[in-house]
């Protein structure tokens, strides 16, 4: 990601309906899935915490056992200036060699693995790092034909479908415990805005200030997307978001070649 970017992302970070709406799902699933739980001392890991938002998020709620690693100095540096604590540093792209096997109870990946040159590598670290039932929250952009100049300037490697990020999943051994695009509401204007920036040859950032009636607008969408959501998966949008799960049983011996992957979710 460009530099001048981590500065915008941060001071808009609280305001613009953009980062707000996506907390939101985020706030959404993590307490379907994991606040409400009793034990407020699982380990959480937050791979490419950026500044360190969503992390703040779950320590208010009282979860306190969190890392978060970043490879870039002006994330970390915001995390610090926000007093966050196990705040490292960390070249994602080799793996994960500094943590121990099973040692998290919770990963997160938001807006991160679409970074990462392997991501099949990270997927597989992701797996080893996790306990037994252990979940990774994932939030990836989705759609490759939206490939646009906003993705190289965020440092994007790829944008993906939801049979992609199934299948890369599923590949190192996580289970998908829920998988669904988000954003749904706002992707018809952006597949309008990236038309109109492919023929006019535009480079700029998706990220800019929206005045505040627009945003207040858009923040409101969220509302009626969490509604739908808890009826039901979306058929599509902007990004997609996952809940994968490692097995509680890794392997089961079928014989001398083949093996059995066998799931059994919380």
């Amino acid at each position: 990601m460009e530099k001048q970017e981590y500065y915008l992302m941060h001071k808009l970070q609280n305001k613009h309906w953009w980062f707000l709406g996506k907390k939101k799902i985020f706030l959404y699933f993590w307490n379907r899935y994991v606040g409400q739980t009793t034990n407020k001392n699982i380990r959480i890991l937050d791979i490419g915490c950026g500044d360190g938002s969503y992390i703040n998020s779950i320590n208010q709620q009282g979860f306190k056992n969190t890392t978060g690693i970043d490879f870039a100095p002006e994330a970390i540096n915001f995390c610090l200036q926000d007093h966050l604590k196990n705040i490292k540093m960390v070249d994602i792209e080799n793996g994960l060699g500094f943590i121990k096997d099973q040692s998290y109870e919770v990963v997160l990946m938001l807006d991160s693995l679409e970074h990462i040159e392997n991501d099949q590598l990270t997927l597989s670290e992701v797996n080893r790092v996790l306990k037994p039932g252990g979940l990774c929250f994932i939030n990836v952009p989705a759609y490759p034909f939206l490939w646009s100049y906003h993705d190289k300037y965020l440092h994007h490697k790829r944008r993906y479908l939801k049979s992609q990020l199934t299948q890369k999943a599923c590949h190192q051994g996580l289970g998908i415990k829920k998988i669904t695009y988000t954003n749904i509401f706002i992707l018809p204007i952006v597949v309008v805005i990236r038309i109109i920036k492919r023929l006019t040859n535009s480079h700029a950032s998706d990220t800019i200030k929206t005045n505040p009636f627009l945003n207040s607008f858009l923040k409101s969408l969220y509302g009626a997307e969490i509604a739908l959501l808890k009826l039901s998966s979306l058929p599509a949008g902007l990004s997609l978001f996952a809940i994968l799960q490692k097995p509680l049983v890794h392997t089961q011996k079928i014989s001398n070649k083949t093996k059995k992957t066998v799931f059994l979710m919380m």
